[in-house]
């Protein structure tokens, strides 16, 4: 169901795009404020640690979706067979963090899981392509 909604290229049906889109709206005004030297949009309960342990819950997610995902591409041939050998299952996504981790250690998390997961959406995003119509966007992110 994900893979057909990122490749069917129409907005309207594209959940994932509008999803984006909107996203985008949020930081810009985000932005805004924070250059207006207001104070950041986080909820007023929600602290500096727990916006940490949040956000490392989301990449932590992330990694367990792409295991899911390799689960279902490879078997049907969507994947070339060296990206689905490559396991990525690090430690800190096996469990969860007894103190959230620190900014430069979520940094480094992102960055090491966007390594992982990037090839494996690169390549669905590039294999759909190839059966869409010139007009179609598929896979958005920028």
């Amino acid at each position: 169901m994900a893979l057909s909604a990122c490749a069917s290229g129409n907005a309207q049906e594209d959940q994932f795009a509008w999803e984006i889109q909107a996203g985008r709206l949020g930081v810009m005004t985000n932005q805004g404020q924070s250059l207006l030297g207001e104070e950041p949009p986080f909820p007023p309960e929600e602290t500096d640690a727990a916006t940490r342990t949040r956000i490392a819950d989301n990449v932590r997610l992330a990694i367990f979706d792409l295991a899911r995902l390799k689960m279902r591409a490879c078997p049907e041939g969507r994947l070339e067979q060296a990206l689905c050998q490559r396991d990525y299952a690090p430690d800190w996504a096996l469990r969860a963090d007894k103190t959230p981790p620190d900014w430069l250690e979520l940094q480094r998390r992102i960055d090491d899981a966007s390594g992982a997961i990037m090839p494996i959406w690169s390549a669905l995003c590039a294999q759909a392509r190839k059966n869409a119509g010139p007009d179609d966007a598929i896979c958005p992110m920028e």
